[in-house]
């Protein structure tokens, strides 16, 4: 994406990550004043769309994960459709994912400590805990599942925070087996026993999927590295996990047990709360003389990822032309003459990065307007539009602004053969079919 382009209320800035579910953007919100901040908008698949299970669970989901707030949680702040896209709208969080995290390691021949993983996977518990308790405002359980712990949805910022993202999203958890496609194989790997058969689900799931990734991170190496969907379903239900463990000699005697226990196929044998894993690893990491703070995680981070760290910064910039200009008509609506205004509002490089954003391919007049509507001259953020075209009718949705360069540009409704004006505007006015102020309609 070379141009930041309007997404409901949304700035889209940039495409940062796709998968098999969804594509990620690089966003900002449509305001003129006030505090703003990046954020990050998930766009389900369009074959999701169209599954009316699916959408019916993603509309019920957003009830609930909205009211997640918790330190290691990324926080949803509005889910809906658009231009017939789901999506969610969270927070930006600058940093990679975990697996992102391991793929570097391996290309800079550096290695996660001990004292690292552990961290970390304290981190997801404290997160996964606080989702698995929440209640409703009458104190009945909501019953949070993620249902897709991964290293894809485990977030590390560069400041050194951990964040659980995409809780309840992965909706396939729900389906059987024969129903389980392809593109979703690496999520496979990362599945309960029950879940891969369809079977109705607890947070014990999530702790066994925890468990998993505790081992991966350690072992550098799947747990299940079958490399077809039919022979991964049939390891994730078959394989004997407590003897695959205790023969890996990379990982410590001591965590040893306590991934055997998280990653039990009976699931009364697992730990039954996440908070008893996370003990369990508290424990430990107080056992050796080694610690490891938010501090270590961020340079550490910083450390790996220098060059993409630069990069973000320059991405993130890409917003700051949209917010001169903004606040260059900001300013102009709060001018009680407007008569004497220079028309040079905005710089070419502003032209270039929001035209695509506000403009929209103008409609040809059906028929010759009277000589009245033809004395029409206007510019569109620093654009020409020809006399007598139509901007837009009633009905239409967008969020264009006008401001009148020379003669007048008169508003009516047209009912049948007859118009009725509403509005004349001279040199100097503004119009638009939005508010630009609270994109009430005007």
């Amino acid at each position: 994406m070379n141009k930041p382009k309007l997404f409901g209320r949304y700035y889209l800035i940039d495409k940062i990550a796709a998968g098999g579910m969804a594509e990620i953007y690089l966003a900002k919100t449509v305001s003129i004043d006030g505090f703003e901040k990046p954020l990050a908008i998930k766009m389900i698949h369009p074959k999701f769309a169209k599954d009316k299970i699916f959408v019916k669970k993603f509309t019920n989901e957003a009830k609930t994960i909205v009211k997640l707030s918790h330190g290691n949680i990324v926080p949803v702040f509005d889910m809906g459709i658009e231009a017939g896209k789901y999506y969610i709208a969270m927070e930006y969080i600058k940093g990679k994912n975990i697996k992102e995290v391991l793929r570097r390691c391996a290309e800079k021949g550096e290695e996660l400590t001990l004292e690292f993983v552990i961290f970390i996977i304290i981190e997801v518990c404290k997160g996964l805990a606080y989702a698995h308790r929440k209640v409703d405002d009458d104190g009945t359980p909501l019953n949070i599942i993620h249902k897709d712990i991964s290293p894809q949805n485990i977030l590390i910022s560069y400041e050194g925070d951990v964040k659980l993202v995409d809780f309840g999203i992965a909706q396939v958890a729900d389906k059987g087996e024969e129903e389980i496609d392809e593109s979703i194989e690496g999520k496979i790997r990362y599945m309960s026993p029950e879940q891969i058969t369809g079977k109705p689900l607890d947070a014990r799931s999530d702790n066994y999927s925890v468990g998993l990734l505790l081992y991966e991170m350690i072992a550098i190496d799947k747990f299940f590295n079958q490399n077809n969907v039919s022979e991964l379903v049939r390891a994730v239900k078959e394989a004997d996990n407590e003897e695959k463990v205790y023969n890996n000699q990379f990982l410590p005697d001591q965590i040893k047990p306590i991934i055997v226990k998280a990653i039990n196929k009976n699931i009364d044998e697992r730990y039954q709360q996440i908070e008893g894993l996370q003990l369990a690893l508290t424990h430990y990491l107080y056992s050796i003389p080694s610690l490891i703070t938010s501090y270590d995680i961020s340079n550490f981070m910083n450390f790996l990822f220098e060059k993409e760290i630069h990069e973000e910064i320059e991405l993130l910039k890409k917003t700051s032309l949209i917010d001169s200009s903004m606040k260059k008509i900001t300013q102009i609506l709060k001018k009680p003459d407007t008569r004497n205004l220079d028309y040079s509002l905005f710089s070419k490089e502003e032209i270039s990065n929001i035209e695509d954003t506000f403009t929209s391919s103008v409609k040809k007049p059906e028929k010759t307007e009277s000589p009245q509507d033809e004395e029409l001259e206007y510019i569109q953020y620093g654009r020409i539009v020809p006399k007598g075209t139509i901007i837009f009718e009633q009905g239409e949705e967008g969020h264009h602004f006008y401001i009148i360069k020379e003669g007048k540009v008169r508003i009516y409704r047209q009912i049948g053969m007859l118009k009725n004006t509403l509005a004349v505007f001279g040199e100097g006015d503004f119009f638009g079919e939005m508010s630009l102020l609270n994109d009430e309609p005007r």
